[in-house]
């Protein structure tokens, strides 16, 4: 409409990656009149993410309750009940979604602060209005608290996770390596215990053996002796 500020681009592709920096523009069809491109922030991949690790992590409560749990009326204890190694992971990953972090530049500190809270259940469950709120007022604030090197939360929880799943030097190998060693070191013990009972079984059945013919003996000379008593009586 005004020649002096207007300008023509052309694509053979129909696509336009510099028409506006850091948009790219997609022709679908012929319009007969102009046409308005409106940019705003898209928050919703956001809450969905955030959605995705509440339920992530509350399928690991509902894990970590079905191997630790223990049935009062039938006196039956998760595999996992009371081992340690579960009650420390639970809690360092209960301390980062409680904890203030040290983030730079940012309003948000906390997943409280995003409306993320546990419930009575030791689950996590979300505000939604607090969240849209904060979005709509900050949205910067609230990627900078995931995003923010070092200190975000998304990286400081990534650590943490790694810490303990990674496949070399991860807390939960050294478990495993651990399990595996008392495994290994019982099952010696069972083959040195069966050649111990083993040898012992077979003394026995010699002691039986030599008891048994003992016995054959002393019953021969019991006969013999009642054959001398009788030819004495006669």
């Amino acid at each position: 409409s005004n020649p002096q500020t207007s300008f023509l681009l052309a694509s053979s592709t129909n696509s336009f990656e510099d028409a506006i920096t850091g948009l790219e523009i997609d022709l679908k069809s012929v319009g007969l009149s102009p046409s308005t491109i409106n940019v705003a922030r898209d928050t919703s991949g956001i809450k969905s993410t955030v959605n995705s690790f509440i339920t992530a992590f509350n399928s690991f409560v509902d894990a970590k309750n079905s191997l630790t749990g223990y049935n009062t009326e039938t006196n039956a204890r998760g595999v996992l009940n009371g081992n340690s190694l579960v009650q420390t992971t639970v809690s360092r990953l209960e301390g980062m979604l409680t904890k203030k972090l040290s983030i730079s530049n940012s309003s948000v500190k906390s997943m409280a602060q995003l409306g993320v809270r546990f419930n009575g259940n030791g689950k996590l469950e979300l505000n939604s209005a607090t969240l849209d709120a904060l979005l709509a007022d900050d949205p910067d604030a609230v990627t900078e608290f995931f995003q923010q090197e070092d200190t975000g939360f998304a990286v400081v929880m990534d650590d943490v996770i790694t810490a303990m799943t990674d496949p070399f030097t991860g807390t939960l190998k050294a478990q495993t390596d651990s399990l595996q060693a008392s495994a290994l070191a019982l099952n010696t013990r069972v083959d040195e215990l069966n050649t111990i009972l083993e040898a012992r079984r077979e003394r026995l059945i010699r002691q039986f053996t030599l008891q048994e013919t003992i016995v054959n003996q002393l019953n021969s000379q019991q006969t013999a002796l009642d054959g001398l008593q009788k030819a004495s009586s006669s």
